[in-house]
């Protein structure tokens, strides 16, 4: 099988060209999984920590507070 880039014999790559991302899923495994995997982190990322900031303004635009959601009387310390 014919690869974009130089691979072992293993079939692992052994250089990293970054910015070759055309061809066949047959011919560039290793650019596509590089990049899905580089992106998904991004979107990971953004979703801890971008996002998680909007809970406050969700509980205050649906009313509650800690209170309403945990009283004192049902969870005692």
């Amino acid at each position: 099988m014919e690869y974009k880039l130089a691979v072992d014999s293993t079939k692992k790559a052994t250089e990293l060209p970054l910015l070759r991302v055309c061809g066949t899923v047959q011919q560039n495994p290793h650019m596509r999984a590089f990049w899905a995997s580089t992106i998904s982190f991004f979107l990971a990322f953004l979703g801890w920590f971008a996002l998680a900031p909007l809970g406050l303004e969700v509980a205050t635009s649906m009313g509650t507070c800690e209170n309403q959601l945990f009283p004192p009387t049902d969870f005692p310390t």
